[in-house]
């Protein structure tokens, strides 16, 4: 499997499309150790367990109608393109020797167990064309609840 293709099957795994997911790991299962397919299964039998807060109501979130729900305290797994040139996020954490305190990592581990701490106010949004983001709380976002 080709660096390309890694990153098209962890880009899989990042939009949730499961069954390419499986299918990817079944051709993965080959060429790595087999500690290594065993920690992508449990990975993926961890994300899919379906967890979130409580609702918080349906807000108008950019063009669309979406449902909040509570992120607090929520544990999941951060996917993204390890192998990929271009990368998808950034890890931020304090550090006194940085500038300015803050120093911001390119995010390149593919499968990086996190729990969303309480107080940060995220909130997931299920919007109506079927797409989910993680945000913060609509309250913080200033957005707009719908009756």
């Amino acid at each position: 499997m080709t660096p390309d293709q890694f990153a098209a099957l962890l880009d899989a795994a990042w939009l949730g499309d499961r069954a390419t997911l499986r299918a990817g790991l079944a051709a993965l299962s080959a060429a790595l150790p087999p500690e290594h397919v065993q920690r992508w299964q449990d990975r993926l039998a961890e994300a899919e367990q379906p967890t979130r807060g409580p609702a918080l109501g349906r807000y108008r979130y950019g063009t669309q109608e979406a449902t909040a729900y509570a992120a607090d305290g929520v544990q999941g797994l951060a996917l993204g393109s390890a192998m990929s040139a271009a990368p998808r996020a950034l890890f931020r954490v304090k550090d006194p020797d940085a500038p300015g305190g803050i120093r911001d990592y390119i995010w390149r581990h593919c499968d990086l167990g996190l729990r969303i701490e309480d107080g940060y106010e995220a909130a997931f949004y299920h919007l109506a064309d079927g797409t989910c983001r993680l945000d913060h709380a609509p309250e913080t976002l200033g957005l707009v609840k719908l009756p």
